[in-house]
């Protein structure tokens, strides 16, 4: 008997400790599972460096700006070899955000990534999606006309997506195709990182060459050579590329962006075609010549650079004026973005209701 009041005594209050201990974990681990969570969809595995720092970007913004929630990547090669996004899905709850990655892939050349936009807005009606910014480009061809139609009628029918733009012509022409949707226009999510990393002061005298080499490419390989001429006898030209050849994963694109930034930041001139080699040189804080590309990712991002005097934009004929005036020019000056991003991340949580 003595034993037993004992044993009450010393085990029952212990047990209420336990059980009381058990109920706060459970309400933990319950309170988890239905706080909502952002998924970042369609991260590149790819080797180029103009996604791959977008993606860099968009994590830090979505860090900085929603810092209690849960973040959780998919690559497009996860979900490119995921049949019908069974698995995709079965990890998405009705409360959870999703974010698609930004860049160039709203068109009808890059349909991979599109494919996959549509597949999951269609069978995920309940969720609430944004599009990270992005340029808008279609050909007029009937094939053209057909993707986007298609791709105006999945999007339109989603009530809860938000698509965001990285410029004028393509606000444009998401106000046109997407009346349903909310459409936005900000900074490429790249240059989130213009006032986050450190410039670097001193450079070399080589100048950099940033050219594509596929379909975006509007001046000739003889056509830069003829006008670059003008360079060579004062200055070592050498070509570089932000396009590194291999695959670049989740666990090392962090690096890969640095290691591309820290070249950039070598040079003492970068004279690109290409929109990230604009914004690389800019975040290095190295002047930048940027010529057009068959598009208008150029013509149109440039703008945002409008007020800075270390970013030009040039006809091929202007190219050795401009690069003089730069190569002369001491006062290296690069604007803050930090006000855009700022308003994105205000204007977005009220569209979630976040």
């Amino acid at each position: 008997m003595l034993k037993e009041m004992i044993y009450k005594i010393l085990h029952e209050p212990y047990q209420a400790v336990i059980k009381k201990k058990k109920i706060k974990e459970r309400r933990k681990k319950t309170a988890k599972e239905i706080a909502p969570k952002i998924i970042l969809a369609l991260i590149p595995e790819y080797g180029n460096m103009g996604d791959q720092i977008i993606s860099v970007a968009e994590r830090l913004w979505l860090e900085k700006f929603f810092p209690n929630m849960e973040i959780v990547e998919y690559t497009q090669t996860e979900l490119e070899a995921d049949a019908n996004l069974s698995l995709f899905k079965s990890g998405i709850k009705d409360n959870d955000i999703i974010f698609f990655q930004g860049g160039g892939n709203l068109n009808d050349i890059y349909l991979k990534a599109e494919k996959i936009r549509r597949k999951i807005l269609t069978d995920l009606p309940s969720n609430r999606i944004v599009l990270f910014q992005q340029s808008i480009n279609y050909g007029q061809s009937p094939k053209s006309l057909a993707i986007k139609e298609k791709t105006s009628e999945i999007y339109g029918n989603h009530k809860d997506f938000i698509i965001c733009t990285r410029d004028e012509t393509s606000f444009r022409y998401a106000q046109e195709m997407f009346p349903q949707n909310k459409v936005f226009i900000y900074p490429d999510m790249a240059i989130f990182l213009l006032d986050n990393f450190p410039q670097k002061q001193t450079r070399s005298d080589k100048i950099a060459l940033c050219f594509r080499d596929d379909s975006e490419k509007f001046y000739s390989d003889d056509e830069l050579s003829d006008a670059l001429a003008f360079l060579q006898n004062s200055y070592m030209l050498e070509r570089i590329d932000t396009h590194v050849g291999h695959g670049v994963t989740k666990v090392q694109r962090y690096e890969e962006v640095t290691k591309v930034i820290e070249r950039f930041a070598t040079y003492r001139l970068v004279i690109t075609d290409r929109f990230h080699g604009i914004i690389y040189s800019a975040i290095a804080g190295t002047p930048c010549i940027a010529l057009k590309s068959t598009d208008h990712k150029i013509v149109d991002g440039i703008k945002w650079f409008k007020d800075c005097p270390c970013v030009k934009y040039v006809e091929l004929s202007e190219l050795p004026t401009a690069a003089a005036a730069l190569l002369a020019n001491k006062d290296i000056y690069f604007p803050k973005f930090g006000s855009s991003f700022d308003d994105m991340a205000k204007k977005l949580k009220k569209e979630l209701k976040i």
